[in-house]
């Protein structure tokens, strides 16, 4: 029996860019698609915060 997965792997590039409004995160992989992830997914601001930092140093340093 196959299993299916939902995971995918993107390549960070030019293109990939995160932003950010009062309730999400639109982490764009190109110019129009983009992972969008509810802030009320974290249980604390603190790791909010950490995963903010952590998504912008990775997309800074493979730019």
């Amino acid at each position: 029996m196959e299993k299916f997965s939902n995971r995918r792997k993107y390549e960070v590039g030019r293109d990939n860019s995160i932003e950010e409004d009062d309730e999400y995160f639109y982490i764009f992989i190109d110019k129009i698609m983009a992972h969008i992830i509810p802030k009320r997914t974290f249980t604390t601001p603190a790791e909010m915060n950490l995963f903010s930092k952590q998504i912008k140093e990775c997309l800074k340093n493979n730019k």
